[in-house]
């Protein structure tokens, strides 16, 4: 698929039955069913595409519909973000305070 051009509606088709499928493994064979790696590489990618269209001006939070996260899911993840970016508490504190996002 290297190469291949996808309309957004067929990209956004093909994440979904992604989703779909992972969502259903997940639920068979608990938090595993993916490997580390895998978790790795969808967060780096949601990531870069959530922070793109806020950037550009979209308002939207980042999880919605039946994906809602517990405060646990929440705070580890933010705290492996920051960890990940070589971030502390206090600079994103910072950077929140600046620029009111």
């Amino acid at each position: 698929m290297a190469g291949a051009s996808f309309t957004t509606e067929e990209l956004s088709q093909q994440a979904d039955r992604l989703i779909k499928t992972l969502d259903e493994a997940v639920a068979a064979g608990g938090p595993f069913a993916v490997d580390p790696d895998t978790v790795q590489n969808l967060m780096g990618l949601a990531c870069r595409l959530y922070g793109a269209q806020i950037n550009k001006g979209e308002t939207y939070l980042p999880v919605g519909g039946h994906n809602a996260i517990t405060a646990d899911d929440a705070l580890f993840t933010c705290s492996g973000l920051l960890e990940a970016a070589n971030l502390s508490p206090f600079e994103f504190g910072m950077w929140k305070n600046h620029t009111g996002r």
